[in-house]
């Protein structure tokens, strides 16, 4: 919820679709818990998502991205840790505690990551071709990452 309080704070010109989208991702992703599937969690991230970039149509960038990109990971980590199998460990377990210590560091690494992205990409470009190909390295990364990481959650979730 607090997601989309800040998305509807952040909206440019277009506040209604972003609201719209993000409502309806966090209907999708509370549906998904109850019915614990997977695929509709991941629509309402989805979903999260689209109302976040409809919110800044009219806005340009957004310096606190990074930010929203972590909240959007953290929401992820917690939505399929709550419905993968055996979600119902107790707290004092060992495994959990490593569990946490997992998501914070890659929470954190998304906010990081995302705040550098955006500190980068917010000047104007003044180096030469080099630094272009640089940055559809780094995009590469990012999807290769995130390629990585689906496949690693689907084979999680068999």
């Amino acid at each position: 919820m607090l997601f989309a309080l800040a998305v509807r704070l952040s909206a440019g010109d277009y506040p209604g679709p972003a609201g719209v989208a993000v409502l309806a991702g966090l209907a999708a992703i509370v549906g998904g818990l109850l019915l614990r599937r997977g695929a509709v969690v991941t629509i309402g991230l989805g979903l999260l998502g689209v109302g976040y970039g409809s919110a800044l149509i009219g806005k340009g960038l957004d310096p606190a991205a990074g930010l929203f990109a972590a909240g959007l990971v953290a929401v992820a980590e917690l939505a399929f840790w709550a419905i993968e199998p055996g979600a119902a460990v107790p707290l004092r377990r060992a495994a959990t505690g490593l569990r946490v210590l997992v998501v914070a560091a890659v929470v954190l690494g998304a906010a990081i990551a995302g705040t550098l992205l955006i500190a980068v990409v917010a000047d104007p470009i003044r180096g030469d071709a080099g630094l272009g190909i640089a940055g559809v390295i780094a995009v590469l990364a990012i999807f290769a990452v995130a390629a990585v990481l689906v496949r690693s959650l689907r084979d999680g979730l068999r």
